[in-house]
C-alpha cells in the first residue's frame, strides 16, 4: 500500500559482500560457480512480480524431518540458499549488515503493508524462504515491515493464483498506490464508530479489486484503521461540533479538515481517508423538503 524505493544494492554487489563474509571455501566456490544462475532467478523474480506473475514461480519445498533439502539452483540447496540470509546477511559483525539496515529504513512512512500505521522492525521476506530460498538475499524480496504484519498475519503465505497476492511495495501495479481504493463510513452507535472498507475504482479489472480486498483483508485493515483512528475520529467531531455554533459549514473545512487532506502524500492514508468523510458528510447536499 505504500510504494517504497528499492534498494540501489544490486543481487550482484550484495552477493559479492556477502561472499566475503563466509568461511567455508566449498560453499564460496559453489556459489561463485552458480552466480551467473542466481542472477538469472533474480532477473525472472522482478520480471514476475512487475507484472503481476509472481505466483507462477516455482515453489521448492524443505523438510529437515523427512530429509528433504533439495538442489534449487545447480548445486546448492535449499537450506544452503536459505541459511545464507541469517547465517551471512543479518549478523551485525558482517558488511553486509549495512544493507540490511539501509532497508530497514527505507519505509520512512512506516510499514509498506498496511499504509505506516505499523512501525518497521524487521525484514519480510515477500516470497517466504522457505518456498523460495533462491531469494532470501534478493533486496527487492526484503520488504521492512512491523511485526503485526509480519509475523502475526502474513507469516509464510505465499500466493497461487493473482487474486491471492498481496501488494509488492516495490513492484506492483501503480494503480495501488496512486488510485483510492480504501473508504470509511461513520456508525456512531457501533462501538468502533468508523468501518473501513474496500472501494476500487470502476475502471479496475475484477481480478485487481479482488487483490486489494484480499491484502486489505488479510492485513486485517478495517479493524486495525478503525482502532488506529479511534481517539482523532472523537476529539475531530467533537470539535467539529463547537465549529458548528460560530462558523458554517465549508469554513469548518477550511479550519480543520483541508489540510490534513491535502498534506497526505498517499491516497489511501486512514486520516485523509477520515478527514474525507468528515468533509463529504459537511458538505453534503441537504435534499429538499417537499
Amino acid at each position: 500500500m505504500l510504494k517504497i524505493v528499492k534498494n540501489s544494492n544490486t543481487f550482484e554487489s550484495t552477493l559479492d559482500i556477502v561472499l566475503e563474509g563466509i568461511r567455508e571455501p566449498n560453499l564460496v566456490s559453489r556459489i561463485k560457480t552458480h552466480k551467473l544462475d542466481l542472477i538469472k532467478e533474480f532477473e525472472s523474480y522482478e520480471d514476475s512480480t512487475a507484472k503481476g506473475d509472481g505466483f507462477k514461480i516455482p515453489t521448492h519445498n524443505f523438510s529437515k524431518r523427512a530429509n528433504i533439502d533439495p538442489l534449487v539452483v545447480g548445486s546448492l540447496t535449499h537450506s544452503e540458499l536459505s541459511s545464507l540470509y541469517s547465517n551471512y546477511f543479518v549478523p551485525e559483525r558482517l558488511d553486509s549488515r549495512v544493507i540490511y539496515n539501509t532497508i530497514l529504513a527505507s519505509s520512512i512512512e512506516g510499514c509498506p503493508y498496511c499504509g505506516g500505521i505499523g512501525n518497521v522492525k524487521e525484514l519480510d521476506h515477500f516470497l517466504p524462504k522457505s518456498k523460495y530460498p533462491q531469494f532470501s538475499l534478493l533486496t527487492s524480496n526484503l520488504v521492512p515491515s512491523c511485526k503485526i504484519c509480519n509475523q502475526d498475519l502474513k507469516k509464510s503465505k505465499f500466493a497461487k493464483i493473482y487474486e491471492d497476492q498481496i501488494i509488492h511495495p516495490y513492484n506492483d501495479f501503480n494503480i495501488f498506490f496512486e488510485d483510492k481504493w480504501i473508504d470509511v463510513i461513520f456508525k456512531p452507535s457501533h462501538e468502533k464508530k468508523t468501518e473501513f472498507f474496500v472501494s476500487p475504482p470502476e475502471s479496475w479489472s475484477e481480478s485487481d479489486k479482488k487483490r486489494a480486498d484480499f491484502h486489505f483483508n488479510l492485513f486485517d485493515l478495517s479493524e486495525r484503521y478503525s482502532t488506529f483512528i479511534a481517539g482523532e475520529y472523537l476529539s475531530t467531531k467533537q470539535s467539529i461540533e463547537n465549529l458548528k455554533l460560530v462558523h458554517d459549514n465549508q469554513s469548518i473545512v477550511n479550519y480543520i479538515l483541508q489540510h490534513v487532506i491535502d498534506g497526505a502524500k498517499t491516497p489511501n492514508d486512514c486520516r485523509k481517508i477520515l478527514y474525507e468523510a468528515f468533509k463529504r458528510e459537511l458538505l453534503a447536499p441537504i435534499e429538499p423538503i417537499i
